[in-house]
């Protein structure tokens, strides 16, 4: 039996771990400075300008390059200045964080105070003097996702606050909170925005309970505020389904399948229990059940006439630790031996254009010849389970699964925001310990002319 998957409760500090910096080289020791620039976070060394959003602080860094070609940071030693700070202010380690905790912005940090204009900031240090201008904006379509998150008593959900930055949907970092809390219904992880539905499912006060979220931006200057609001119901759960990823109740050994336990609550409501159940097989030694990253997947190790049978329960801890949620759901997996004869490539689009700093998933399919009786040739997804490419990794990364190491990402293709504009990318699919690069043909597919917008 594999234990059920413990939710991670520890949270990065958002804004004060992101902005400290330490120089990463000294002056002296034989060698002069020559030349300085500016770099916003994430973005390309040098630029004449660049984007701040109200409530989003953002960090520049001074860069030094040496005689010898070194490069230091010298972000903490600069005088940085604003030439509009009604507009935009620029920290020198002087810049207060809104949160209550008196902790200060680092050195180099632009925090804006309005938005639709623009400022330039200047950095000085050794007699270098660089200036980048800056175009303040507001944060586009604030919202959490998903609008309203369904729990049933025992379990969490995961609340996401999106907005547009420069017409690309980013995640963002609030605080998050409870309007009116009541801890009998739910508690909120106050950075991370997990929720756990507190209520007991023989309690009917709780059932179909509803309180309400809210996330808020800490950057936000004084008269300025981002709280978009979502709601949070807790409803018992009364039945849960167990559904796996492929068709066919064949699995061929040496790959992996996806499991899905989804919940309905009282309600009517749907909830994702994937995460949060516990998986049983019939015979461990057929097929595996994967943890970590790999929780909710299972493996064919060995092929066997006798199909394999998982199942899944969900236990309300709150309740009574030994109290579970009567669950029939099973799934019956027999692991067959095959050869992989060929593979297909399906993009995520045709043509496949992905935007700069934005990513897209590739699906590659098997077909397989059986070992034993009946040898039709047969077909399954295998995307965790070949070798992904990128022609150009400057371009387009894509994630991979390796000899040791499955991927749950496999296939996800990402352009960094630093990608070239319309850069042609071949991706290839190949199974796992092929020689880069494979010869072109079933067991070595390409996809070209993937493109970075």
């Amino acid at each position: 039996m594999t234990s059920k998957r413990s939710l991670l409760t520890t949270f990065s500090a958002v804004a004060t771990a992101t902005f400290l910096l330490a120089a990463c080289s000294s002056v002296g020791k034989g060698n002069r400075p020559v030349s300085a620039a500016i770099q916003p976070d994430a973005e390309t060394v040098g630029k004449a300008d660049t984007t701040a959003y109200v409530c989003i602080p953002k960090r520049l860094n001074f860069l030094l390059t040496f005689t010898n070609g070194e490069r230091g940071n010298y972000v903490n030693q600069a005088k940085w200045t604003s030439s509009d700070t009604a507009r935009l202010r620029v920290s020198n380690g002087d810049i207060a964080i809104p949160d209550g905790s008196g902790a200060m912005y680092a050195s180099g940090v632009m925090v804006p105070q309005a938005a639709t204009g623009t400022a330039t900031v200047t950095a000085e240090y050794l007699g270098f003097k660089q200036s980048i201008n800056v175009t303040t904006d507001n944060v586009g379509t604030p919202r959490i996702v998903p609008a309203q998150l369904d729990l049933a008593p025992g379990s969490f959900g995961v609340f996401t606050l999106l907005g547009e930055l420069n017409g690309v949907t980013t995640q963002l970092a609030p605080n998050w909170t409870f309007l009116a809390p009541d801890t009998t219904v739910a508690n909120i992880t106050r950075l991370g925005g997990v929720v756990s539905a507190t209520g007991k499912a023989s309690s009917p006060v709780v059932n179909d309970r509803k309180i309400t979220a809210q996330a808020e931006l800490i950057g936000c200057p004084t008269g300025i505020s981002i709280k978009p609001t979502a709601d949070v119901n807790v409803s018992v759960l009364k039945i849960l389904m167990l559904t796996q990823e492929f068709s066919s109740n064949n699995l061929v050994v040496g790959t992996t399948e996806k499991m899905t336990a989804t919940g309905t609550l009282t309600n009517n409501a749907k909830q994702d229990l994937t995460q949060q159940v516990e998986y049983t097989a019939s015979d461990t030694s057929l097929v595996s059940l994967l943890s970590s990253d790999l929780y909710g997947y299972l493996k064919a190790l060995k092929a066997s006439t006798t199909s394999v049978t998982v199942s899944a329960v969900f236990r309300n801890t709150i309740d009574n630790p030994s109290t579970t949620i009567p669950s029939n759901n099973t799934l019956s997996i027999t692991p067959i031996d095959a050869t992989l004869m060929g593979i297909s490539i399906t993009p995520p689009s045709t043509p496949t254009i992905i935007a700069a700093g934005s990513s897209a998933n590739f699906v590659s399919t098997g077909t397989f010849s059986p070992a034993t009786a009946p040898t039709t040739s047969i077909t399954q997804p295998n995307t965790r389970d070949v070798k992904w490419e990128s022609s150009d990794t400057a371009s387009i990364l894509i994630a991979t699964s390796t000899a040791s190491v499955t991927n749950v990402l496999a296939g996800l293709a990402f352009a960094p925001t630093t990608a070239v504009s319309k850069t042609s990318v071949t991706i290839t699919a190949s199974p796992i310990g092929t020689i880069t690069p494979c010869t072109p043909g079933p067991l070595c597919v390409m996809n070209s002319g993937v493109m970075v917008k």
